[in-house]
């Protein structure tokens, strides 16, 4: 899936390979915590056609997905 800014067919605006790591207090609180980061993208208005072998097998959770959009 292409990711870069300067690609034609991008799904994502903004994207950076960058990342948000947990606070020193955050990992007082939760030591589990020390290995998360935190990414972010921006959707773009192009539409992702799922393969048909894709709908079938994950039919549960694109059919949530689709509850929340």
């Amino acid at each position: 899936m292409p990711t870069e800014n300067n690609q034609k067919n991008s799904f994502f605006e903004k994207y950076k390979n960058n990342f948000l790591t947990p606070s020193i207090e955050e990992l007082i609180k939760n030591p589990a915590s020390r290995s998360a980061k935190l990414r972010k993208a921006i959707r773009t208005e192009q539409e992702f056609i799922y393969p048909e072998e894709f709908k079938e097998k994950f039919k549960k959770y694109t059919d949530i997905e689709n509850v929340f959009i």
